[in-house]
This record gives C-alpha cells, sequence and structure tokens, in this order.
C-alpha cells in the first residue's frame, strides 16, 4: 500500500491513474512509469460498502534499468494490479504484484475483497489502547 497524504496527488479515477503512468513496487521502493507500465484493463465504480473506487491491471515490462534495480536480468515481467477505496476520509491502496496474468483479469478484484473485511468501532478507546497508540506517535500526547 503505497500514496501520499496529499490527496491531490493520488489519482481519482482508474482513467487517471493509467494516464499518470508511475506505480511504487516492493521493499526498497522501486518506481516504475512510461513505457514500463502497459495497461491491460481497469474497472471504475467499485463498491465496497461505503468505500468506492477504481482498479487496474497492468503489465510490467521492465527496462534494462529496472532489471537491474529487481536484480534479475531474465525477469520475465508481470503484472500489477491496483486497488484503490475511499469513504472521502479513509483511503486504502493496494499494489499486487503478481508473476503471471491472473486468469481472472480485473475481475480478480471481487476475489481479494471478499476476503477483506472492515469493523467499525463506535465505543471510544479504552486506556490500553490510547496508551499504545500515543507510544506510536499516531495521537497527539493531549
Amino acid at each position: 500500500m503505497r500514496g501520499s497524504s496529499d490527496s491531490g496527488n493520488i489519482p481519482q479515477t482508474a482513467k487517471e491513474r493509467i494516464e499518470r503512468a508511475f506505480e511504487t513496487i516492493r521493499y526498497p521502493i522501486i518506481s516504475v512509469s512510461g513505457n514500463s507500465l502497459e495497461p491491460l484493463s481497469h474497472r471504475e465504480n467499485i463498491q465496497f460498502g461505503r468505500y468506492e473506487g477504481y482498479a487496474v491491471l497492468f503489465k510490467l515490462r521492465p527496462s534494462d534499468r529496472l532489471r537491474r534495480l529487481l536484480n534479475s536480468p531474465k525477469f520475465p515481467g508481470s503484472h500489477l494490479l491496483i486497488l484503490s477505496l475511499t469513504d472521502g476520509c479513509l483511503r486504502f491502496e493496494a499494489t499486487i504484484e503478481m508473476e503471471k496474468s491472473p486468469k481472472m483479469g480485473i475481475n480478480l478484484v471481487n476475489s481479494i475483497l471478499s476476503d477483506i473485511t472492515i469493523s467499525y468501532r463506535d465505543e471510544p478507546l479504552d486506556q490500553k489502547t490510547k496508551e499504545r497508540l500515543k507510544r506510536m506517535h499516531t495521537l497527539s500526547p493531549n
């Protein structure tokens, strides 16, 4: 999952994602752009509970430079499935690298979403959880 806290940098539609032609993969992060990304298919208006978004399936065609970065001179290429969902406050982005083309293509999204569970908490956090979150620097000290 990658992205920026500045929503101005995050494509809002599959078409914008394809036009941007820039993704990051692996760790340490490797940037992939331009002719190395061939869009194969996309799907708009994906609904998942209160979240909606899009998915894009790219064929990764690595350049010689990218092959060196991937440390695999015989790297045949792979596929990237990008899933982006938001409810206007929270954004979920996943970049899934696959060695072979998924037989289901873009419909693989349905299978992935069926394995995701989102639960909501209406009750306030208990003190122990607040302390743990403070230690993780995710809450202000106030």
